[in-house]
């Protein structure tokens, strides 16, 4: 992909279906790369348990916080900007139509 485009789906307005389907694949390549890297082991800190055997050890229970707020973020989220996405998209094409309607 030339840098243009790259732009252009950086700029893509906030409130639009193309935005909002955008929003989702960046939030899912975030919760894609924390579970390539392992992070899921880290999340025993949520029992009290450690992963490094060190109950002081501030860096796994940031790296357990982080991957559970991404899983969060990649399960409720994710599907409610794809299912807004396409409503948007439906009522777009509605009232374009009922536009066109009117005009003839």
């Amino acid at each position: 992909m030339t840098i243009k485009k790259w732009l252009y789906l950086i700029n893509v307005p906030v409130f639009s279906p193309g935005g909002f389907l955008i929003r989702a694949a960046i939030l899912g390549a975030i919760f894609l790369l924390c579970y390539i890297a392992g992070l899921k082991e880290y999340t025993c800190i949520l029992c009290g348990t450690s992963p490094t055997g060190n109950v002081t050890d501030s860096w796994s229970a940031m790296l357990g916080v982080s991957y559970v707020l991404c899983y969060f973020i990649f399960i409720v989220l994710v599907p409610v900007l794809i299912l807004a996405s396409g409503i948007l998209w439906l009522l777009q094409k509605i009232i374009l139509r009922k536009d066109i309607k009117s005009q003839t």
